[in-house]
């Protein structure tokens, strides 16, 4: 059985002490996944309540990692945890019995809120109610002399690998509306006016140093590092907003012979990180792959992303494609089998990452479709320094509709930094996230010419070739 538990419920508190001032969110714990945790001491409200709320945000070190995020009592016996395991199932657990839900493949922030009131539970991720399923056991005993842990449960191994901050224990149920308020859009926020009975910020209130985190709730229930974890500056974040930009054109691809050139950029390469963001509105999905985007050193190699909506062959997939090309157009392809019927009508918006690790290993690429994390299948890409007669909308198969605010970084983008590029929809000012190349397709060369004034520091002009001409449709 799986197991990680969130922070606890606490006892009902009649006059709770005057909580701290809020300042601000600093720092997280790092725990290892092998022994670190938190001994929060002993937490009396489990032996009876039927009413309590916890909270916690979590990032786990890898994508197919986990642990428990907080637990109470023996294993086995009577216990309670919040454990988002190593297959992206989080699990709620009483005694011997657990519901669960399903979760995501990420290394991204995420705050998880189970409420318990008296016979119903809920468990929320991200703000979202998640239909936890089942119905809770009693907890009398269960924290009869056991200690509350933070990324453990007593006697089980499933240490949690990542970080955590902000645990707090409420002795009430928590309303659909403060879990959105605790929330925030994905920022923590002061919990002061929720009254909890524990709240551990992992950091805030102790300088982000020593081997105690301070109990800044009613209940005084300081907790102690053991076995080493370390403070982290990394901690979840709100939504990126990026400033407006004024988008007026798009440039539009025949797809017979259209596309556009944009010289030597070095940043796509099997030992570097990089990022690529595109706009497309493509006319035409058929059982050949419309291509976004190619980067070759010459006819025989290079790295190529498209668009497919073939079931047939044993590597190709509904969706988007990339790989490395053989002639021009050869690889494994990625994604979801029901992708490619909501990219047929209007625009969409495309971010390929690569963390500069492994560029054999799925687990280096990540695909984003209109702001969401798209699991990739399979790859097997076979990346090379892929820098000469880089282009826009050729490839085996030309492009055929439009392309808008095409970019590369020499990053991998977070998801919270491709919700930003998303916005809801609507392109931005990228600027500040440091594209090395950066193609508005008409917004600053007055839809006009055939040349595509590159906005980022490589200063890497694009070259309209064979007659792609303007649109005033975008995105």
């Amino acid at each position: 059985m799986s197991l990680i538990l969130p922070s606890i419920g606490s006892g009902i508190i009649a006059s709770p002490t005057a909580p701290p001032s809020w300042n601000g969110n600093t720092y997280s714990l790092s725990l290892d996944g092998s022994n670190d945790y938190i001994d929060c001491g002993t937490v009396s409200a489990l032996n009876s309540a039927s009413t309590f709320s916890v909270s916690a945000w979590y990032k786990k070190a890898s994508a197919s990692g986990g642990g428990l995020i907080v637990g109470v009592g023996p294993f086995p016996g009577e216990r309670f945890y919040i454990e988002h395991f190593s297959n992206n199932t989080i699990y709620v657990g009483y005694d011997s019995t657990f519901a669960s839900v399903s979760s995501t493949a990420d290394t991204n922030w995420h705050h998880v809120v189970y409420v318990r009131d008296s016979g119903t539970h809920k468990l929320y991720l991200d703000g979202n109610d998640m239909s936890l399923g089942g119905t809770p056991s009693s907890t009398t005993g269960a924290s009869a002399g056991n200690p509350f842990y933070i990324g453990r449960l007593n006697n089980y191994s499933g240490y949690f690998g990542g970080l955590i901050d902000e645990v707090a224990v409420y002795s009430s149920a928590l309303s659909s509306s403060d879990v959105t308020a605790i929330y925030n859009s994905g920022e923590p926020t002061d919990l002061s006016s929720y009254s909890p009975v524990h709240w551990w910020r992992n950091g805030d209130n102790d300088s982000g140093s020593g081997t105690t985190i301070t109990d800044q709730g009613s209940g005084g229930n300081d907790g102690t590092l053991i076995n080493g974890p370390t403070f982290s500056t990394d901690v979840p974040l709100g939504p990126l907003v990026l400033p407006s930009i004024t988008n007026t054109y798009s440039v539009d691809f025949d797809g017979t012979n259209d596309y556009m050139d944009f010289g030597t950029n070095t940043t796509i390469n099997s030992s570097s990180a990089f990022s690529v963001s595109a706009w497309f509105d493509v006319d035409n999905i058929s059982t050949t792959f419309p291509t976004i985007c190619l980067l070759k050193t010459n006819l025989t190699k290079g790295f190529v992303i498209s668009l497919s909506n073939t079931t047939g062959g044993n590597a190709i997939y509904n969706g988007v494609w990339f790989g490395s090309a053989y002639n021009e157009f050869r690889g494994y392809a990625t994604n979801n089998s029901t992708l490619s019927a909501s990219l047929v009508s209007g625009f969409h918006h495309l971010i390929l990452t690569y963390d500069g690790v492994d560029p054999l290993s799925s687990s280096s690429f990540t695909i984003y479709v209109d702001g969401v994390n798209y699991a990739i299948r399979s790859t097997s890409v076979g990346l090379g320094s892929y820098a000469n007669a880089n282009h826009v909308a050729k490839g085996a198969y030309q492009f055929d509709g439009l392309i808008d605010e095409f970019a590369i970084f020499n990053t991998e983008l977070t998801q919270r930094e491709v919700t930003g590029i998303y916005n809801s929809g609507t392109p931005n000012d990228i600027s500040s996230l440091n594209p090395v190349g950066w193609w508005r397709m008409g917004d600053n060369n007055s839809g006009s010419g055939t040349t595509i004034t590159d906005q980022g520091s490589g200063g890497n002009d694009g070259t309209l070739t064979n007659g792609p001409t303007f649109s005033t449709t975008v995105p």
